[in-house]
């Protein structure tokens, strides 16, 4: 096939004479060119017509010289990848000793020669045991040998006898290199070992040898089958200092399908050992052509200096260690409303090496990650590179993609005399390829970010195993599922979709109106509380006197002590640019400004009007109408309400009434002629029954009015929650589910939804479950989300009816944020041969 050479310029002589004319007329100079007859004009188009000639001849270039021009701006040839499998190695009968199997052990498939794979590591049969799964790719292993000797010239080439090497992921990759110690012996810190009687310096593997780079480093050019020395510094390979090398090579550039238990003729002598591969496998990729890089040519120009584009980033940042597995990169403004222009988040994946039945694990990703060594490497790396190629104003935000595990459980049924024992790890291995977060498994590039998983296409993957002849009771298990037991409830501001949940102490985030929940805080959470005018910000008080603060809707937190508080209780109340947090727990009212600059933030307790505001159970604000905010306190102990008209400033606080009611929930609700502070009691008055009371507030002078008994149709018992939407008050009760509550005649009147509404009845079989947790979306209208003992409840209608959102084993569908990943947890496969 004939490749059309890429158009580098297609301006023509007209419209290099506009931009000359635009050019004119920015300049301020006065010549506009506008007349024909004008001898400067007739220079202009002389030299269009001449620039015009020469971009002709430039989109004409022979392909080599393209690709020199290419090679020139750091762009190389991508390499290919190796098709790989797992080999199962198994023994006639269990022997008493253990049996190794050597790394570099060569499979072929019969009827086949050209397709040989090798194993990647060493591995062992032990003592007892009958078999061992060994990871082998598409390969022949070159072992660590002498390949050149040092010139003593700094940046020294060393071109390998074999090419093309396979690129990442996995060992198939791996490169080792080691220069022998110079006479004048290693620089201090060295990585040093002994190969035989001689010394040698391990160096490390980057993407590129940088000019200022004075470590241990290499670079590897796969495709052209070359390894790059350092530029300077004192790791320049002495002059006849041997250096040694060990790689695999990808004999074939082109890779055949390969199905299961094809993978069975030993060509490495295997006495009294069997061997084959359970899953097909995963197919290879050759080595990038160069007509291919020449139809990627603006991409390699930018790869090789600046990142532009979403996909220069992703480029970047996998070239940029051979140990970045896959690279994501999206502008942050895309997703999230608090994101300033110019941020760029970046999140890539290590290259993990899957277990004995082909799964990546959270645990597993997670070590690779948090290495220390390696993963601060990979890392530094990736985070140095995009520092190098970003525009000036661009920040870059580089983690680790996130991922959420799914285990599987499953009945399954096999003919009678089956192998029902491998028939199942082959069930397992076929879950742990769907569920393969980097490449490798049944997705090119590992699980597609942000896609969720259905329960009808795990059905599918089982049902396709050879083995099984039917299949039932597939449960998926996500990592962390939710329980049953909220506390506590928070929407963010602005950002659609957002909420925030406790739940059984730990705090999980929905971005998705509940559809899917993530865990952010594993830890015992009391209180969660979101800014009710910034996007993004978040204050979580943990049980140990912490508070984490997120100004990115739960992406990172910063924490802060506050060890005489003990807080249950928060609200963001600004003083002008600066956030406050106000805090209310067993010990005080105190505040923290700017808690976003955790740790440093500076916490204090506030006074009030008559000398101290004292331990607090609620608060509640709403703007006054001046562009600050009213705040109310429910003091503990009996202590009656206070309220203040300062967004809670020291001493701006004043009894307002309830004294000897105990309490514990307060609400704002704006009717339309009049604003209402709502105070719930958890418990209600012996002799009325009346578990709520309003009062009419004057916004502008802070002042309230008398307080009204609400028993309007209250037939429950305390109340645990209020929470405000529209001209509704819900409240949530301790033993009675959920209250409707709507101002008329200046009275509040209640109303208990029917049993349509879809709110649970109490798990002790009397009434309903206990609603403990409510919060209303402020970027959506009608949206309200309910938790307490029963399952966590999202309303779209105001709370006409509720529907399940919680994130349980035995859900049909697990969703997942846009930039994460799914990954494989335990599935437990049982085996039946009964089938009828």
């Amino acid at each position: 096939m004939e490749f059309a050479s890429p158009r580098l310029d297609d301006a023509d002589a007209a419209a290099l004479m506009g931009e000359a004319r635009a050019a004119l007329a920015r300049s301020g100079g006065g010549w506009l060119a506008e007349d024909p007859a004008d001898p400067g004009v007739a220079l202009l188009e002389a030299f269009a017509h001449i620039t015009a000639q020469e971009l002709k001849r430039l989109n004409t270039l022979p392909k080599a010289a393209q690709a020199s021009f290419l090679t020139m701006l750091g762009a190389r040839l991508r390499p290919g990848t190796a098709a790989a499998a797992d080999l199962q190695f198994t023994l006639a009968a269990p022997r008493s000793i253990d049996t190794p199997i050597a790394a570099g052990t060569r499979v072929g498939v019969a009827r086949n020669p050209r397709i040989v794979f090798s194993t990647l590591a060493p591995a062992i049969i032990p003592a007892g045991a009958s078999s061992v799964t060994v990871a082998a790719a598409e390969v022949q292993i070159i072992p660590e040998a002498i390949v050149a000797y040092g010139t003593g010239s700094p940046g020294q080439i060393v071109q390998l006898r074999h090419r093309p090497l396979p690129g990442a992921p996995g060992l198939a990759a791996r490169v080792d290199v080691k220069v022998a110690v110079g006479p004048e012996g290693p620089p201090p810190g060295a990585p040093v070992e002994a190969v035989g009687s001689a010394v040698f310096i391990r160096f490390r593997e980057v993407a590129r040898v940088e000019p200022d780079d004075t470590d241990a480093v290499f670079a590897v050019d796969r495709v052209a089958g070359t390894i790059s020395l350092p530029l300077k510094g004192p790791f320049i390979p002495a002059p006849g200092a041997a250096i040694r090398a060990g790689y695999a090579w990808m004999e074939s550039m082109t890779t055949a399908a390969v199905p299961e238990d094809a993978l069975t003729e030993p060509l490495t002598a295997l006495p009294g050992i069997k061997v084959s591969n359970a899953l097909p496998a995963v197919s290879g990729r050759p080595a990038e052509t160069t007509e291919e890089a020449l139809l990627r040519g603006a991409d390699a120009i930018f790869a090789g200096g600046a990142a532009l584009r979403a996909r220069d980033y992703e480029a970047l940042a996998t070239e940029a260690h051979p140990a970045v597995a896959r690279a994501h990169a999206a502008a942050r403004s895309e997703r999230w409303l608090f994101s300033r222009p110019g941020a760029v988040e970046v999140r890539i994946a290590p290259s993990v090496e899957p277990d004995t039945e082909g799964a990546i694990t959270l645990e597993a990703a997670g070590r690779a990650a948090a290495d220390p060594g390696p993963g601060a490497a990979i890392m530094e790396a990736v985070r140095a590179a995009l520092d190098r190629t970003r525009p000036l104003g661009v920040s870059v935000d580089t983690s680790w993609i996130r991922m959420k595990a799914v285990g599987v459980s499953a009945r399954i049924y096999v003919a009678k005399g089956a192998d029902g024992k491998a028939i199942a790890s082959a069930v397992r291995r076929r879950l742990n390829g769907l569920l393969r977060p980097v490449p490798g498994g049944v997705w090119p590039q590992g699980w597609p970010l942000g896609r969720a998983l259905r329960q009808s296409e795990v059905i599918e993957t089982i049902a396709s195993t050879p083995g099984v002849r039917a299949l039932d009771r597939v449960v998926l298990r996500p990592s962390h599922p939710m329980g049953l037991n909220t506390s506590a409830l928070a929407a963010d501001c602005a950002q659609s979709g957002v909420w925030f949940a406790v739940v059984d102490g730990r705090l999980y985030r929905t971005l998705d109106d509940g559809e899917g929940w993530n865990m952010a805080i594993d830890d015992a959470v009391v209180a969660v509380a979101t800014h009710p005018l910034r996007s993004g910000l978040l204050a979580v008080a943990a049980a140990d006197n912490t508070v984490h603060v997120s100004r990115d809707c739960g992406e990172t937190f910063a924490p802060f002590a506050v060890a005489h508080l003990a807080p249950e209780a928060m609200l963001w109340s600004d003083g002008g640019e600066t956030p406050r947090l106000l805090l209310a727990g067993e010990a005080n009212l105190a505040e923290a400004a700017d808690p976003g600059d955790a740790p440093a933030a500076a916490v204090r307790d506030l006074v009030g009007a008559d000398g101290l505001v004292g331990r607090a159970y609620a608060l509640a604000a709403h703007p006054d109408g001046r562009g600050g905010r009213l705040v109310a306190v429910a003091r503990r102990e009996l202590g009656g309400i206070l309220l203040s008209n300062d967004n809670g400033w020291d001493g701006g606080f004043e009894p307002i009434g309830l004294a000897g009611k105990d309490v514990r929930a307060l609400a704002f609700l704006q009717t339309e002629d009049a604003l209402w502070l709502v105070a719930g009691c958890a418990r209600p008055a012996i002799a009325t029954h009346c578990a709520c009371y309003a009062a009419k507030i004057d916004a502008d002078l802070g002042e309230a009015g008398q307080w009204i008994a609400c028993d309007r149709g209250w037939t429950a018992g305390g109340i645990a929650a209020l929470q405000s939407g529209g001209d509704r008050l819900f409240a949530g009760t301790w033993s009675d589910g959920l209250f409707v509550g709507r101002f008329a005649d200046g009275r509040l009147s209640w109303q208990r939804p029917g049993l349509e509404s879809g709110l649970p009845e109490s798990t002790r079989g009397k009434g309903r479950a206990s609603i403990a947790a409510l919060a209303a979306s402020p970027a959506r209208p009608g949206l309200l989300m309910a938790g307490g003992s029963g399952p966590l409840l999202l309303s779209v209608d105001g709370g006409e009816r509720f529907a399940s959102v919680a994130d349980r084993t035995g859900s049909e569908r697990i969703t997942i944020p846009a930039d994460w990943a799914l990954c494989a947890a335990a599935h437990d496969i049982e085996v039946h041969d009964d089938f009828r």
